[in-house]
């Protein structure tokens, strides 16, 4: 999806997730542990994570950076899949990007449930649970 579309995706593991995810500024004092790392950051003050209730990071600098946590294995049930655009025809090729994804889920991975939500300007307050 990513390369078809020019877009950034991410797949981020459900399972250790406290409540829903929210996206929103980081105060700089939630916790983020690097892939690859077993020390735990904190993100910048500001920057754009992907956050549980428990200020738990999932992923920062939009998704450009996921957490050890939210990396999808083997024994996955339950995934969060990002895909973002920032650009002037973002609606579109994210919406087209998002029909694809679900297509192929469906034919491939035969979800037990499937939803999809948009978070946008417009609909800044979206939780998808």
């Amino acid at each position: 999806m990513s390369i078809r579309y020019a877009l950034p995706v991410a797949v981020i593991e459900q399972r250790g997730i406290s409540g829903g995810t929210i996206v929103r500024f980081a105060r700089g004092d939630e916790r983020w542990g690097d892939l690859g790392s077993s020390q735990a950051e904190h993100p910048e003050p500001g920057e754009v994570i992907f956050v549980d209730e428990a200020d738990v990071v999932s992923a920062r600098r939009w998704c450009w950076r996921q957490s050890a946590g939210s990396t999808a294995r083997e024994d996955t049930t339950e995934i969060l899949v990002t895909v973002e655009g920032h650009h002037a025809m973002a609606d579109q090729d994210v919406a087209r990007a998002l029909a694809d994804l679900e297509a192929l889920l469906v034919a491939f991975a035969a979800p037990g449930t499937l939803r999809s939500a948009v978070l946008s300007a417009r609909n800044p307050d979206l939780a998808v649970r």
